[in-house]
This record gives structure tokens, sequence and C-alpha cells, in this order.
């Protein structure tokens, strides 16, 4: 794997906010696996917010 690109970060950060910003149902919706991520960095975003 090669070095991390900023673009490729400004994609991802684009991403989080994105899924932060789904309602509940969305997510839900979403099949396992990425449900639990999306659970898990809404519940870490949470936590770094306060």
């Amino acid at each position: 794997m090669g070095p991390i690109r900023s673009k490729e970060v400004a994609e991802a950060a684009d991403l989080l906010a994105a899924v932060s910003a789904w309602p509940d149902e969305e997510v839900a919706a979403l099949p396992r696996f990425y449900r639990e991520k999306a659970q898990e960095y809404r519940q870490r975003a949470a936590i770094e917010t306060e």
C-alpha cells in the first residue's frame, strides 16, 4: 500500500460527514458490515464532540 494522498483523505472526510448526516432509517437499511461501521463512527463522533 502506497502513501495516503490528500485527495483520498478529503474523500474519506466527505464520506464520514455524509454518514453522520444520514437518518437512522437509512443507516438501518445498510448491509450489516456497513451498518455496524456507520454506527461505530457515529458513536465516536458523538464522543469527540462532547
